[in-house]
């Protein structure tokens, strides 16, 4: 199965709203979340996430304008510049919001 990138874009504040998830702001949110990439490869506007804690450390690296991460790992993150979506699981969050941007391609 091909996944396809629909032409979406949604606010970051939206984004915690859909997700039923916290919001900890260093940024705007109200910046546009325009799709999703792992960590290493995010952008501006790129939404990423860390479900494992020895990637906690890239966070502050990457070019993603918001990551999602797991709540039993923020208090390593207090000093981060970056947004976070609080979430009790990480990786379900990112599923879910991973249909919002991309669809099968028949």
């Amino acid at each position: 199965m091909n996944l396809m990138q629909k032409d979406k874009k949604i606010k970051l504040s939206q984004v915690a709203e859909f997700l039923g998830a916290k919001i900890e702001l260093k940024g705007n949110p109200d910046c546009f979340i325009t799709g999703i990439d792992p960590i290493d490869d995010a952008r501006d506007g790129s939404l990423s996430f860390v479900n494992n804690p020895k990637y906690l450390k890239c966070i502050d690296a990457t070019a993603a304008s918001a990551v999602i991460v797991n709540e039993k790992d923020v208090e390593q993150l207090r000093d981060c510049g970056k947004s976070l979506i609080i979430s009790k699981d990480a990786y379900r969050d990112f599923q879910k919001i991973h249909l919002f941007f991309y669809e099968a391609k028949q």
